[in-house]
C-alpha cells in the first residue's frame, strides 16, 4: 500500500499518515518512513501532534534516534505520547542513560509518567550500574499506583533479574496474583542475561512443575542458559520437550537450537536442524555460519555464507564478523574483501568491532596498507581498534610502527590493556629486543597497574631464552602462574637447543614431562640437544622414552586461498594435484634465498616429509 501511495498525487490525511508511519515502524522501513516525513513537511500546516507523535515513534522504533530527537525537540505540543516514544526508543536501543534523562526531564516539565513510561524506565535500568535508579523508579511507580499488571510485573521482574537481584525478582513473581507466562519469561530471560544460567533452568523447571506451559520465548531463553553453562545434556532434553510441544519449527527456537549444538561442538546436529528448515531467515543463517566459523571449520562457514548471499538473505553485523573470522583463519583475501564491501553497503563500516576484525584480517593476509586504511577511516577509536593496529604491526615484526601506535594511543587517553602488551612483548621476544621488552614489562606493572598473565610471563621467558639469559628466565618461571608453566618451560627448552645448553635443557625437559608426559615436541627437542652435544646414548634413551609412551608429533597443517579457492597442506602429504609444480617452485625459492646470501641453519629444521 505504501509504495503506490507515494507514487500518486493523492494527499493522505492525518489518519492515513499515522497508519503508514505505524507500518514503517513495525517493519523497520526507515527509508520509506523518511519519504513520508518529506510529504508531511510539505503539508505541515494540515497536521497536529497526532502525526508528530507517529513520526517520533517511527524514528525511535527504526533506530534513527537522532532524527527522532530533532522532531521531538521541534514539536511545540509535546505530550505524554511524545515523551513515551522517545524514552521507549532510547531504552529499546540500549541508550539507557538518555532514556532515564528524558524520564526525569518530562517530570520537570510537569508531564506525569504513565504505566508505559515506568515500563520503559525499568527497561533502561536493567543493568547493574543503574540498579539504584531502578529501585527509585519502582518506588515511584508504587506511589503513583502503576505497579500492577502483567506488563509492569514482567518489566520489574526482568529488571531485578538482570541486575543480579534474583531473590527480589522471585519475590515479584511470587506476589503476582496472575503469574502470566510473560512474567515467567522475564525471570528466565533476566537470569540468563545476567549469567545465572543455573537459576534460569531452575525457574524453567518450577514453571513447568507449577503447570505453566512454556512458549517459544521460554524455550529460547532456556536454550541460551544451557549454551552459557555448557550444559548440553539439558539442552538435548529441552530439545525433546520442544518437539513434544510442536515448537521445533519456530525460527527463533531453530536458531537457538543451532547455537546450542554449535557451542557444544555437535555441528552435525546443528546442520541437521538447519537442513530441515524449509525457508531459512537471517537469524538461522547467522547461527549456522557462526557455528562453523567459531569451531575452526572456516571453509564450510564460507561456503554457507556464499550460499546465504546467493539466496539473497541480508547479512547482519554478527554474521559478517564471523564470516570474516573464517576468512582470517583461511587467509581468504578475496572473500574477506567481499565481506568488507558488504559491510560498507549495509552501513557497518564504522562499527568498531567489525573494523578491529578487518584490521586483524588484512594484517594476517599481509596487507598492512589496507589495515591502516581501515583504522584511519574510523571517526573514533577504542582499546580494541588500537590493540588491533598494534597487533597488526607486531605480527609483521615492525616494532617501531607498533610502538608508534602504542604512544599515540596513550596520547589519546586510552589505557593499554593486557592484549596490547602481549602483542608488543611477543614481537620483542621474536626480535630479541631485550631492553625494549624489559621496559614494556616494567611499564605494564608500574605505570599501568596491570597484573601480568601467563602469556606475558611466557613472552618474557621467550625473550630471555632467545638472548641466552637462562638464569633470569628460570627465575621468572618461578613467579609465573601455574597454568602457563608448561608453555614457558617448553619455550625455554627450545632455546636451550639453539644455545646448546644441555644441563638447563634437561631441567626444562623434566619440568615439561612432569606437567605433560605426552607432548612429542619435548622429546624431539631433548634428543636433538643431546645429539648436538655428541651424547648419542642419552639421545637414544629419550627416543626410547618417547616410543614406550607412544608419543608422536601431529603433522602440521597450513592453508592458503588462491583465486577464491582454499588449499590445505599437511606435512608429509603429497596428494595435492599440483604437488610436482609446488615442489619445483620450492626449489626455485630455496635457490633464490641462498643466492641472497642466506645460509640455512639445518639443525633448527625438522624434516617436512616432502
Amino acid at each position: 500500500m505504501l509504495h503506490p501511495m507515494l507514487q500518486t498525487n493523492v494527499l493522505p490525511d492525518a489518519h492515513l499518515f499515522v497508519a503508514l508511519l505505524h507500518a514503517c515502524a513495525v517493519d523497520g522501513s526507515l527509508f520509506q518512513g523518511k519519504q513520508l516525513h518529506v510529504q508531511i513537511k510539505e503539508q505541515a500546516s494540515r497536521f497536529d501532534t497526532f502525526v508528530g507523535n507517529a513520526l517520533i515513534d517511527m524514528y525511535a522504533k527504526c533506530g534513527d534516534l537522532d532524527t527522532g530527537l530533532r522532531v521531538f525537540l521541534s514539536s511545540s505540543n509535546r505530550d505524554l505520547v511524545s515523551w513515551n516514544s522517545m524514552i521507549g526508543g532510547y531504552a529499546h536501543h540500549g541508550f539507557n542513560d538518555k532514556a532515564l534523562s528524558l524520564f526525569y526531564d518530562m517530570q520537570l516539565e510537569n508531564i506525569q509518567p504513565s504505566r508505559v513510561t515506568f515500563v520503559s524506565a525499568l527497561k533502561a535500568c536493567a543493568k547493574i550500574e543503574f540498579r539504584d535508579e531502578g529501585r527509585l523508579v519502582h518506588a515511584q511507580a508504587i506511589e503513583e499506583g502503576f505497579d500492577t499488571g502483567v506488563i509492569f510485573g514482567s518489566a520489574l521482574t526482568n529488571f531485578y533479574a538482570k541486575c543480579g537481584k534474583i531473590s527480589d525478582a522471585c519475590c515479584v513473581l511470587e506476589k503476582q496474583p496472575n503469574r502470566h507466562i510473560g512474567i515467567w519469561n522475564a525471570l528466565v530471560a533476566g537470569c540468563t542475561q545476567n549469567g545465572d544460567g543455573e537459576k534460569a533452568l531452575q525457574v524453567f523447571e518450577k514453571m513447568r512443575h507449577d503447570g505453566y506451559m512454556p512458549n517459544e520465548v521460554t524455550y529460547v531463553c532456556a536454550l541460551k542458559a544451557c549454551t552459557g553453562l555448557a550444559s548440553f545434556d539439558d539442552g538435548r532434553r529441552i530439545h525433546m520437550l520442544i518437539i513434544d510441544n510442536k515448537m521445533e519449527k519456530n525460527s527463533f527456537v531453530e536458531s537457538s537450537l543451532i547455537d546450542m549444538y554449535s557451542a557444544s561442538g555437535s555441528l552435525d546436529d546443528a546442520r541437521k536442524i538447519f537442513d530441515g528448515i524449509s525457508s531459512c531467515d537471517a537469524i538461522t543463517w547467522s547461527a549456522i555460519v557462526t557455528g562453523y566459523a567459531q569451531h575452526g571449520r572456516g571453509e564450510e562457514a564460507l561456503l554457507l555464507f556464499e550460499q546465504m548471499q546467493a539466496e539473497g538473505v541480508e547479512s547482519d553485523l554478527f554474521t559478517l564478523v564471523n564470516a570474516l573470522k573464517a576468512c582470517t583463519c583461511l587467509v581468504a583475501l578475496d572473500v574477506g574483501e567481499l565481506i568488507h564491501g558488504l559491510a560498507v553497503e549495509n552501513g557497518f563500516e564504522t562499527d568498531l568491532c567489525l573494523c578491529s576484525m578487518l584490521i586483524d584480517f588484512y594484517s594476517k593476509c599481509g596487507s598492512l596498507d589496507d589495515a591502516a586504511a581501515t583504522f584511519n577511516h574510523l571517526p573514533k577509536h577504542n582499546i580494541v581498534t588500537w590493540s588491533a593496529m598494534i597487533g597488526a604491526f607486531s605480527l609483521h615484526g615492525n616494532i617501531q610502527a607498533a610502538l608508534g601506535y602504542f604512544e599515540s594511543m596513550k596520547q589519546h587517553g586510552v589505557k593499554p590493556d593486557d592484549i596490547v602488551f602481549v602483542s608488543l612483548l611477543s614481537t620483542c621476544a621474536q626480535m630479541g629486543l631485550l631492553k625494549e621488552g624489559k621496559q614494556l614489562f616494567e611499564a605494564m606493572i608500574k605505570e599501568f597497574g596491570l597484573t601480568p598473565t601467563g602469556e606475558h610471563y611466557n613472552c618474557m621467558v621467550d625473550l630471555l631464552g632467545r638472548v641466552g639469559c637462562f638464569g633470569e628466565a628460570e627465575l621468572l618461571m618461578e613467579f609465573s602462574p601455574a597454568e602457563s608453566s608448561f608453555v614457558g618451560w617448553l619455550t625455554l627448552l627450545s632455546h636451550c637447543k639453539a644455545h646448546s645448553r644441555v644441563t638447563m635443557g634437561r631441567k626444562c625437559f623434566d619440568r615439561v614431562t612432569a606437567l605433560d608426559s605426552g607432548h612429542a615436541s619435548a622429546y624431539v627437542l631433548m634428543s636433538e640437544i643431546y645429539e648436538a652435544a655428541g651424547m648419542h646414548e642419552e639421545a637414544e634413551i629419550i627416543r626410547k622414552m618417547r616410543d614406550t609412551g607412544q608419543v608422536w608429533k601431529k603433522p602440521g597443517q597450513a592453508s592458503v586461498e588462491i583465486n577464491k579457492k582454499s588449499h590445505a597442506f599437511i606435512v608429509g602429504d603429497k596428494s595435492h594435484f599440483q604437488i610436482v609444480d609446488i615442489l619445483a617452485k620450492l626449489d626455485v625459492l630455496n635457490c633464490s634465498i641462498i643466492g641472497t646470501g642466506h645460509v640455512p641453519h639445518a639443525a633448527s629444521v625438522h624434516s617436512c616429509g616432502l
